[in-house]
Formats: structure tokens, C-alpha cells, sequence
């Protein structure tokens, strides 16, 4: 009887174990689904591979490996290191939920007006934000930004309802915070960040709307807030704030993953 409860319990957690991982295969291959879909796409992987393209391609003694890496594995590991951050609070199902909403025209529609934008250094939001936050650094103090003529309260209000629910500033509040917990200390840098930080707070929705006017719509931001309701969408904002929070250490597991290959690749 003993060796019959013996063999159960083996076979128990023998499948509980294959269960355990063929669940995490699951999670990945509907992460790495999600990432690819065009959600996060531009903005995350697509940016990184051309920067870092751009970067290499204009430093001499860069390793061949390593140009190898940036354009054919790295955006790979990238997703791989990203969905240790955001498998705690985020299950399959919020995940193929999520891919699905994408799909609809109105949010898909939303998300290549927002994504146009993310990155445009001429006239999207991060022109809107390099210079007050390299005024803050250079150790300057930045004017207060004012709404653009012809934008009207009904834009503005679901602007920055758009800004509120998508939790852009408590995420770049936690990418701020993992530079600040760099091993040297610095605490003029410290209060450089602290600075930045309340600027964003009080000025981003506005800078958002500049940005945004003209090529993101109110129905645009109606959209994604409904989106951002979701209790799935709360679950994956959740996993964000995990990856900003411990920037340094995603790098850190890159470098590692890049080396690793290049050393593959010498063999």
C-alpha cells in the first residue's frame, strides 16, 4: 500500500511538475504573441534594435558578433527578460485578451497614432520632453508648459484622462527611481531626478496634448482608456511598473545574454 502511495505521489508531482512548465511555455509563447502583434512593438523593440543599430554602426571595433546579436537574437531576449517581470501578476488569458482588443479597428487604429508619436524626436512627445528635462540637468529651471492655442477643454479632458489611466507617470516615476538607486551615490543627481519628476506630474497631460493634437484623436483616447479599465490591462500595468523599476538589472541580465552569444558564436 505504502509503494502504491509512493508511486502516486511521484506521478503527482511528476505531472504537476510538466503541468508547471508547459504553463509557463504557454505564458511565453502568448507574451512573446503579444509583444510581436504591434501592442508594444514600435516602441519597445523596434526602437531599441534601430538605436542600437545606429550606435554601432558608428563606433569602430565593434565586435561582428555583437552586430549579429543587436540584429538577429537580440529583441528575443528582450521579450524573455521582459516576461519574468510581468508573469507574476499577468495570466494567458490576460494576455490573449489583450491581443485580441488590438485587433479591433478602433484601438488598433488608436495604438499607430499614439505609437507614430512615442519617439518622433521632431514634433512627437519626446521632443516635447528633452528640453525641459535637459534644462533640469544642466541645472536650469524650466518654464511650466502652456496648452497650444486651439485645443479645447474636450480634447485636453480626455488627454489626460488617457494620461492618468495608462499610468505613464507612475511609470516614468519608477524608471526615475531605478536610476536613483544607483551604487554611487549622487545627491545632486538624486534631486535632479526628484525635480523631474514633479515637473512630469504637473505637466505632462498638458505636454501630451500638445504633442498629441491634430494626430491622436478624442475617439483615440476613449479607445484606450476603455482599454485601460479593464481589469486585464490593470493586471500587464502592473508588470510595467516591475520592468521600470529594475531597469538597471534588465540591463544587466542583457548584457549577460549578449556575451553569452558572442561567445557561442566564436566557437
Amino acid at each position: 500500500m505504502k509503494k502504491v502511495i509512493l508511486t502516486v505521489a511521484i506521478l503527482a508531482t511528476s505531472i504537476l511538475g510538466f503541468a508547471q512548465e508547459d504553463s509557463k511555455q504557454t505564458f511565453r509563447e502568448s507574451f512573446r504573441q503579444m509583444m510581436e502583434s504591434g501592442i508594444v512593438a514600435q516602441s519597445y523593440t523596434g526602437t531599441l534594435t534601430q538605436s542600437l543599430e545606429s550606435a554601432l554602426a558608428s563606433v569602430k571595433g565593434i565586435p561582428g558578433s555583437t552586430q549579429e546579436y543587436v540584429k538577429n537574437q537580440m529583441m528575443n531576449d528582450v521579450i524573455d527578460i521582459m516576461a519574468d517581470y510581468y508573469e507574476p501578476y499577468v495570466t494567458t488569458e490576460d494576455l490573449n485578451f489583450i491581443t485580441n482588443q488590438f485587433q479591433k479597428p478602433e484601438i488598433k487604429t488608436a495604438n499607430e497614432h499614439i505609437q507614430s508619436l512615442a519617439t518622433d524626436l521632431n514634433s512627437g512627445l519626446a521632443s516635447k520632453m528633452s528640453k525641459p528635462i535637459m534644462n533640469v540637468l544642466t541645472g536650469g529651471t524650466p518654464e511650466p508648459v502652456v496648452l497650444d492655442d486651439g485645443i479645447s477643454k474636450t480634447y485636453f479632458k480626455a488627454c489626460s484622462e488617457y494620461c492618468r489611466k495608462s499610468d505613464m507617470l507612475s511609470t516614468v516615476e519608477s524608471a526615475l527611481n531605478s536610476i536613483k538607486s544607483l551604487p554611487i551615490p549622487n545627491e545632486m543627481l538624486t534631486n535632479k531626478l526628484e525635480t523631474i519628476q514633479q515637473y512630469l506630474n504637473a505637466n505632462l497631460p498638458t505636454m501630451l496634448a500638445n504633442a498629441y493634437n491634430g494626430k491622436v484623436t478624442v475617439e483615440d483616447f476613449k479607445a484606450m482608456t476603455k482599454l485601460f479599465d479593464t481589469s486585464a490591462w490593470q493586471n500587464f500595468s502592473k508588470g510595467n511598473k516591475a520592468l521600470t523599476s529594475d531597469m538597471l538589472n534588465v540591463a544587466q541580465k542583457l548584457t549577460t545574454k549578449m556575451a553569452e552569444y558572442n561567445t557561442q558564436s566564436e566557437q
